[in-house]
Order: C-alpha cells, then sequence, then structure tokens
C-alpha cells in the first residue's frame, strides 16, 4: 500500500473520542493534536531517536497503526 493510499485511509478513520472510558484513558484532550499517522519522516526520527526497528515501524505503518507523541506509543483505532 502507497503512502498516499494509507495516508487517506488513516485520516479518514480517525476518531479522536467516542466517550468511551477506554478511548478517554488513552487519548487526553491535551493529546488531540499528537496523534500521527506513521509517514516515512516520523519512522526515520523514530528509528534514530527511539532506536526501533525500520522493518517493525513499516509493519505498524502498514496495520494501521498511529503514535502518540504524548503517550510515546503506537495506538491502533478500530472501527465497528
Amino acid at each position: 500500500m502507497g503512502k498516499a493510499s494509507r495516508r487517506k485511509r488513516i485520516n479518514s478513520s480517525i476518531k479522536i473520542s467516542d466517550g468511551s472510558e477506554f478511548l478517554d484513558y488513552f487519548l487526553s484532550p491535551k493529546s488531540e493534536g499528537d496523534i500521527l499517522p506513521l509517514t516515512d519522516e516520523l519512522i526515520e526520527k523514530l528509528v534514530i531517536q527511539e532506536k526501533l526497528s525500520k522493518d517493525y515501524l513499516l509493519h505498524l505503518a502498514d496495520e494501521g497503526f498511529l503514535y502518540s507523541t504524548v503517550k510515546n506509543n503506537f495506538i491502533l483505532l478500530v472501527q465497528d
């Protein structure tokens, strides 16, 4: 899957909060602007700064994971 189609899929499926306790726990209001798609630029940054495997990050990106800069972790939002 190419970057453009991955970005379209991610942007169309991002739903920051539905009021559930689970999402409220992971996605506080102050973190709404800090949920980022795993772009090539962000992947390169995480490889350097966090010493993560590029292959692993590419796999997460292909699966649709997002990166939370506030929580410093990866999030997969699933729609019902």
